[in-house]
């Protein structure tokens, strides 16, 4: 368990105060590019949604505290949203919660203005280089240096306490991507977990980048020894959720991983998986399966050992 402190952030803090008393007049010129919903959690805490993912963000002695930060077209809607909820306050950390573009909106705002843009390293790799993800027929090229994570770490549980805010934070090891990371406000008990839960859909497994099902059996395991029935969990989509989805989704994960690792042992394809309605059981809950069996087939493949295949 590695502690991060409050000394971290004090001198770049100077620099992001002075950010935040322009800020109101850097909005002031900017029209919000869509309409963005805010809900309060807490007297401290606040949910926006509407800006390409959920972005949360509470209040510290030293600034504020945002988990991911939606996509590049809606910074300055988001931005907006987040100076009226919290007046002249700077963004002390800024959390990726994996590389997507809907959390790294806010990247290269935050960084140059001294506030502290934290992933797993994994996520700070994906953004800073060249790739293709297939499933999406797209390239991504590198974000410029100044959107790249400042800080990043590699452990299951990290601890900070920011402007005397406790939370920890930490990998999740892959079950949306390889670089996936939760935080946990301990005072509050908010939880969140990016893409690591899809609240009433099927698990949304980006294979390109190291998403596989088994991860999601994992990362659901190891969230529901976080979660208590009090916790309000929010993932990159949907609304605030119980435990019970964490659940949810162990019981899918593990059932669906044990079927398609069966069906790939007998040599059947993605259409055979769908014409036989191996999903069948689900659909009516979770919707189509179609990506799904696609995605949990390829993340399979590339954990062949794991199946006794190899």
């Amino acid at each position: 368990m590695r502690s991060w402190g409050r000394r971290e952030v004090l001198r770049s803090l100077m620099a992001a105060a002075a950010c935040g008393a322009s800020l109101p007049r850097a909005l002031a010129a900017s029209k919000p590019a869509s309409p963005l919903t805010t809900q309060r959690l807490t007297a401290q805490t606040a949910l926006i949604s509407g800006a390409g993912s959920n972005v949360l963000v509470t209040r510290s002695a030293d600034g504020l505290i945002v988990v991911d930060g939606g996509l590049l077209a809606h910074r300055a809607a988001l931005l907006a949203a987040i100076e009226r909820e919290f007046p002249r306050l700077p963004i002390a950390w800024l959390f990726n919660t994996h590389w997507h573009r809907e959390q790294t909106g806010l990247n290269e705002w935050v960084g140059p203005r001294g506030g502290i843009v934290c992933a797993h390293e994994n996520t700070r790799l994906w953004l800073a280089t060249e790739y293709y993800v297939d499933w999406q027929d797209r390239t991504y090229e590198p974000l410029p240096r100044a959107a790249w994570p400042t800080r990043t770490f590699y452990g299951a549980n990290e601890r900070a306490s920011i402007g005397g805010r406790p939370l920890t934070f930490g990998h999740l090891g892959d079950p949306h991507t390889d670089g996936d990371l939760y935080v946990h406000l301990a005072d509050e008990d908010i939880l969140a977990v990016g893409g690591a839960l899809t609240p009433g859909a099927y698990p949304m497994m980006d294979y390109a980048t190291g998403g596989w099902l088994g991860g999601v059996v994992d990362a659901s395991r190891f969230l529901l020894g976080i979660a208590t029935a009090r916790t309000r969990i929010i993932a990159s989509d949907g609304g605030v959720v119980a435990r019970q989805a964490l659940e949810d989704q162990l019981a899918l994960a593990t059932t669906l991983r044990e079927r398609i690792s069966t069906q790939i042992k007998l040599g059947k394809s993605v259409k055979d998986m769908l014409d036989e309605g191996l999903t069948r059981d689900f659909d009516a809950r979770y919707g189509d399966p179609a990506f799904f069996l696609r995605s949990s087939y390829r993340g399979l493949w590339g954990h062949i050992r794991d199946l006794g295949i190899a």
